[in-house]
């Protein structure tokens, strides 16, 4: 069992456990609350039997007295009274003089005894009939049932709310599962067609099919390539289980800009690309320096592929001072509308493009910024740009420098 299944498991387990355990908790609380009130109309009614005080000095229910010789005044008595005498008498001769009765009629429950003539400091007959005396407890039980209705709607709701967050705890593990496997084996893809061409060059150079020269040239640019790939691959790796954090401070993104077009530019030079750079003032931003310079090198490699014969680059602050943003413009074709909606997908391969992470790499370091990277086609070419919010940190260390 794969360890995307076990935690499926486990959260289905945990959700089972926590609905179980609320059930237990709630009816815990009503034979607790309901054996209480038991227990306190118990000792009112013997203290009143036996003359004994009430030494704990608790709130007990308070007494009442009925006599059975009144069951025909129905006009003097309670529904619960007259429905106590019925049940007293029904049962007279199960009830032994000074035990305790519980009983409910509808929504209303009382405890009762039936008690000797006199002990109420009144004289009766038999003919008078049997004074009970009872305990009226309607108001707790009813407040101790509607409290364990609510308690159990709550817990309904509680579940159904534990379910569906389940439900979907186990979609976005079934999810990432999937995508943790598709991202393998694209990995295992593309690093062995590197190796392939690797291996293939070496061997025809042992063979003397090719060319020494011509094949370590081969070899060290897919060398280079299975490096810089598998670099992606661990910074993604780094990314996605939270390890990575942003080393923020304040930087010039002039200086960043120029740093990454320097890279770039023998091969542009080679392909006979112009690399125009527009960036008048300092522009200073608390950002992760070697995030934002791998951000921009891979869009100034993406479109170096692309490009027919120049690649501008600007950078500059919004308007509204609440952010900084960095434009990289080439005039090669214009980017299509279905791979500018998946180009930072991982191992996305575009019409005339390559397959790899580093677009997707670049859109999760510009995220760690709270930023936004966008790529999308404009008239004479494609643009790709990153907004970077400026926190209020930076906005006071502005003020300090003068910008």
């Amino acid at each position: 069992m794969n360890k995307a299944a076990s935690s499926r498991k486990m959260l289905r387990w945990l959700t089972l456990c926590s609905i179980l355990t609320g059930l237990i908790l709630i009816g815990l609380f009503y034979g607790l609350e309901m054996q209480h009130i038991h227990t306190q109309a118990s000792v009112a009614l013997k203290n009143k039997i036996f003359d004994n005080e009430n030494e704990k000095g608790e709130l007990l229910p308070a007494l009442n007295y009925v006599y059975t010789g009144q069951r025909n005044e129905t006009d003097m008595l309670f529904a619960v009274e007259a429905a106590m005498i019925d049940d007293y008498q029904a049962n007279q001769n199960a009830i032994a003089c000074n035990s305790i009765r519980r009983f409910r009629y509808k929504n209303e429950e009382v405890y009762y005894t039936p008690l000797n003539a006199g002990i109420a400091g009144e004289k009766l007959s038999a003919e008078d009939g049997t004074l009970l005396l009872y305990a009226d407890v309607s108001f707790s039980v009813n407040l101790v049932r509607r409290t364990t209705w609510l308690l159990l709607f709550a817990l309904a709701g509680l579940s159904a709310a534990l379910i569906v967050m389940e439900r979907k705890s186990a979609s976005a593990l079934e999810q990432r599962d999937a995508e943790m496997k598709a991202f393998f084996a694209n990995a295992s893809h593309e690093l062995k067609t590197p190796l392939m061409a690797i291996c293939g060059y070496a061997d025809g150079i042992r063979q003397g099919i090719v060319k020494p020269c011509e094949g370590l040239d081969v070899i060290e640019k897919e060398t280079d390539r299975m490096s810089v790939l598998i670099g992606n691959i661990l910074e993604l790796s780094k990314v996605d289980s939270g390890a990575i954090v942003p080393q923020i401070a304040e930087n010039d993104l002039r200086e960043i800009l120029y740093d990454a077009a320097g890279v770039i530019l023998p091969a542009a030079k080679q392909q006979g690309i112009e690399l125009l750079l527009d960036l008048p003032d300092p522009i200073m931003c608390l950002c992760d320096e070697s995030m934002i310079f791998s951000v921009v090198s891979n869009l100034l490699t993406n479109s170096l592929r692309y490009a027919q014969s120049r690649i501008s680059i600007e950078a500059g602050r919004g308007t509204n001072g609440q952010e900084v943003w960095i434009q990289v413009l080439n005039d090669g074709p214009s980017i299509s509308k279905a791979d500018a909606a998946h180009i930072f997908d991982r191992f996305y391969k575009g019409e005339k493009g390559q397959s790899g992470i580093g677009m997707s790499l670049a859109n999760e370091y510009v995220a760690v910024h709270h930023g936004q990277i966008s790529v999308s086609p404009v008239e004479g070419g494609t643009l790709s740009r990153v907004v970077l919010p400026v926190p209020k940190k930076e906005k006071t260390c502005n003020k300090c420098l003068g910008g």
